[in-house]
């Protein structure tokens, strides 16, 4: 047979335990470990350089837009081209040809494959920079229980 003893009074409570309540959020202080450490010059110049590094980022991504936007641009405008000399190109059975019979494409190809790959690699590249990495997820996760 169990006996149960009885609650400690409150004289009997040991000052190493806190009293913990349902309304009472006292047991629930924040971690001293999450106070930032003071600031050494080293830790300035690393702050400095992070932000350098963050506005370089930022100036990249900018460059990448500008270049996926050309991209479209060149594949649209070479697209369209050949695409109006492919509606419009008669056989040679019709005796009204509308364009010269020896006009090279190959140039237009060459644009138009161009313009499909600074748009693709301009869009991998704005996609890879844009998503958040392991160690940003990490950071942010340590972070947030503070």
């Amino acid at each position: 047979m169990m006996s149960f003893a009885p609650p400690p009074t409150s004289a009997e409570q040991s000052p190493k335990r806190p009293h913990l309540s349902v309304f009472s959020l006292s047991s629930f202080r924040r971690n001293p470990s999450c106070e930032p450490p003071a600031y050494s010059p080293h830790d300035l110049l690393a702050d400095r350089y992070q932000r350098f590094a963050g506005y370089l980022h930022w100036a990249r991504v900018a460059v990448s837009f500008i270049t996926l936007v050309a991209g479209v641009v060149i594949t649209a405008c070479a697209g369209s081209a050949l695409s109006s000399y492919s509606s419009t190109q008669l056989d040679s059975q019709f005796m009204l040809p509308l364009w010269p019979s020896t006009v090279d494409l190959r140039p237009t190809h060459a644009i138009l494959a161009c313009g499909i790959f600074i748009t693709v690699f301009s869009l991998t590249y704005l996609l890879a920079a844009l998503l958040p990495t392991v160690s940003t997820a990490h950071d942010l996760a340590r972070h947030a229980h503070c």
